[in-house]
């Protein structure tokens, strides 16, 4: 009974319990807190409007897209809420398409120029068919893309419905008669002819694969900076010249374990799980630039907290993970600006998204140049703590210890 009571009587076991409520809630959060329920909220998609009004027999004249550019441009959202997508209205196809290229939209609607004309057959024996085309950046995001397209569709079905109507008012102003071609026509007065672009080919994680990538380059960095801040603490003295190069030494042998998670990252990827590389070489400069900056980033954290600087490397891994799959805009307000504003595995996964989607990415992009000045200014803080941390023998420390118990007995 007395061991029963020591129990429940230790202050262990009941911070314990808090410990178990703080960890869940923080691991909770950082996992559930930015990716439950996400919502799309301005999306950014340009509009290319090429119609040109054409006058009807009746005199009236039929300007299709001045009418969709008008509602799409209007259209307000649900009170309180944002509208799902941002349109930008675009002058040129061409420079619509160099948006797609710069990841500067998620998808590109063009009215054609013989829109209202083809719509105007409608009123005619003999129809035409009547297209829009439409074009998803699905490399960008494959789950930003995808909901853009369903977000189109349902604005396709509406136009649909509405010039289905019009036209149905002028065929019966001109006696109410209508063949099985334009019955036909009037089910789908438009259709949307659609195009993917840089597309996200297969077996690559369900377009996943630059997220599962950069975690992959973040862990093994992260294995890399503790052995070698190990390594480096056992090879420090009281030289502050010595410790320089010791300090030198460390960044050096992270890069030989860097060059070593990429062979094996490539072992795994392309020989066992067969995900599809188009260009290797590429990949790897890039895989290798990326692990390396991330891991002069952790020798930074730990040669100046040592081995409490873990804590935040894996923090950072867990409330950075759940958000990388996700378009910016769809996560709230507090994760944009605080946390996906400056996260480090957030720039490497846009380098390899690049890489893998885009034809290739560029050391002079704005992921590249921050990670790059990250990683300089954690080489030269992991050099300023091996000249300004004082050094602690600590087998002379033990052999003290030892002599003042030897002298306290």
């Amino acid at each position: 009974m007395n061991g029963s009571k020591n129990m429940f009587r230790n202050k262990l076991v009941w911070i314990g319990l808090a410990l178990v409520v703080g960890v869940i809630f923080i691991m909770g959060l950082a996992q559930l807190g930015s990716s439950s329920n996400p919502v799309p909220k301005n999306m950014p998609v340009a509009l290319v409007s090429l119609d040109k009004e054409v006058q009807l027999p009746n005199g009236q004249t039929l300007a299709i897209g001045k009418m969709i550019e008008q509602q799409l441009m209007t259209a307000a959202p649900s009170q309180g809420t944002e509208p799902p997508l941002k349109w930008e209205r675009v002058n040129s196809k061409d420079t619509a398409m160099q948006g797609l290229d710069d990841k500067k939209y998620y998808s590109v609607l063009i009215l054609p120029e013989s829109l209202s004309a083809d719509i105007a057959t409608l009123f005619s024996p003999q129809p035409k068919a009547a297209a829009v085309e439409v074009y998803l950046n699905q490399g960008m995001n494959i789950t930003g893309a995808n909901l853009v397209s369903q977000v189109l569709t349902k604005i396709g079905e509406g136009m649909n419905g509405q010039l289905r109507k019009q036209v149905l008012e002028g065929v019966k102003a001109q006696g109410d008669i209508l063949n099985s071609a334009q019955a036909a026509a009037l089910a789908s007065p438009i259709t949307l002819q659609t195009e993917i672009v840089h597309p996200v080919p297969a077996h690559s994680a369900n377009g996943n694969a630059p997220v599962a990538f950069t975690i992959l380059a973040w862990f093994g960095a992260m294995i890399a900076s503790v052995l070698t801040f190990q390594a480096s603490a056992k090879a420090r003295s009281t030289s502050k010249l010595s410790n320089a190069g010791v300090a030198v030494s460390q960044a050096v042998i992270g890069l030989l374990y860097v060059l070593v998670a990429l062979g094996a990252t490539l072992l795994l990827a392309k020989s066992t799980l067969g995900m599809t590389i188009a260009d290797s070489w590429q990949f790897s400069i890039y895989f290798t630039f990326i692990s390396y900056c991330f891991f002069l980033m952790q020798s930074c954290l730990l040669n100046w907290l040592g081995m409490n600087g873990m804590p935040i490397m894996i923090l950072i891994f867990f409330f950075g993970s759940p958000i990388l799959a996700l378009p910016s805009q769809m996560l709230p307000a507090f994760t944009q600006d605080w946390l996906y504003s400056w996260i480090p595995l957030r720039f490497g996964t846009e380098i390899l998204r690049e890489v893998l989607y885009f034809g290739g990415s560029s050391f002079s992009s704005a992921s590249a140049v921050t990670l790059i000045i990250i990683g300089a200014v954690a080489l030269c803080l992991s050099l300023l703590a091996a000249v300004v941390k004082p050094y602690k023998d600590k087998n002379k420390a033990k052999e003290t210890a030892a002599a003042e118990s030897k002298l306290a007995v």
